[in-house]
């Protein structure tokens, strides 16, 4: 989370998407935690003994937006070092003096807009997850959600899972009812950032079952 002031008298709070798991669902870092953090203008520091993961997964993003072309056949663009970012200013409308933006930096995106790609290198290249990794949901969701809101026609995330040995590739498409999930939990963590007033731990879970299709490397 960022915070920023956008001139002299409005400040802004920036929630991103690769942290909508524990702005919403308090996965990684629990909410009030993050809250805490987010209302100091801090971040929790990575681990040092994770940064090489990270590292690496950044390093090997377009090992796997270049594995996604290959397998598709389809042009890719806004990846590398030519990655953008989307933001929606004041997201709930609000136009107070303090307000809360949400945004997302996906990895690529395909040239007629339908379909972004976001790449994991799992365990620094030398294993792939065995099933759909759940807790990269809030975040694919999100970007779509985002893109969605700024009238860019996205339709489905395809999680990239790149190695150098193997890669999987699973399709994630628009779930409304998921999407309407995650939007409920995020207003109610914005206006939680907003007031400064405490955030509940436990979460309505939901139940309805999500699709995830491996359409490659299985």
């Amino acid at each position: 989370m960022e915070k920023l002031m956008k001139n002299n008298s409005v400040k802004s709070y920036n929630l991103r998407s690769s942290n909508f798991k524990s702005y919403a669902f308090g996965m990684d870092t629990k909410r009030e935690e993050q809250l805490q953090l987010d209302l100091k203008g801090e971040q929790k520091p990575i681990p040092q003994d994770m940064m090489c993961y990270v590292d690496y997964g950044v390093e090997h993003e377009t090992c796997g937006i270049g594995k996604w072309i290959l397998v598709n056949k389809v042009v890719a663009r806004n990846y590398g070092d030519n990655q953008q970012n989307y933001i929606i200013q004041d997201w709930l409308n609000l136009r107070e003096d303090t307000v809360v933006d949400i945004s997302t930096t996906p990895d690529g995106i395909s040239k007629d807009e339908s379909t972004l790609i976001e790449v994991k290198c799992s365990n620094m290249g030398n294993s792939n997850y065995k099933e759909f990794p759940k807790r990269y949901l809030p975040q694919i969701a999100g970007q779509m959600m985002i893109l969605n809101m700024l009238g860019i026609p996205v339709e489905q995330v395809d999680l990239v899972n790149w190695t150098p040995i193997k890669t999987k590739i699973w399709r994630f498409e628009k779930d409304k009812d998921y999407e309407r999930y995650l939007i409920d939990h995020l207003e109610e963590y914005s206006l939680a950032l907003l007031s400064k007033k405490d955030l509940p731990e436990k979460k309505r879970r939901y139940t309805k079952k999500l699709k995830f299709d491996l359409i490659y490397g299985g």
